[in-house]
């Protein structure tokens, strides 16, 4: 479905920061940052960021470089 555009260190910094958000929301009140939350993990559990897609970036291994 997505091609997959996220390494193992991306995903774990966005997995971080939308339960820190997620938190955040809930103890300040502040509901509306549960959507950002809530997309933080999509791209966690994707392995894919339209952002990066969009300017060509990736930060996952190809198989070529996972081999040396």
């Amino acid at each position: 479905m997505f091609d997959r555009n996220m390494g193992s260190a991306d995903r774990v910094i966005r997995l971080i920061l939308a339960i820190v958000i997620a938190v955040f929301s809930f103890v300040l009140e502040l509901y509306p940052l549960i959507v950002v939350s809530v997309l933080l993990l999509f791209t966690v559990l994707t392995s894919f960021c339209g952002i990066y897609r969009l300017f060509g970036l990736t930060t996952c291994k190809t198989d070529l470089e996972e081999k040396k």
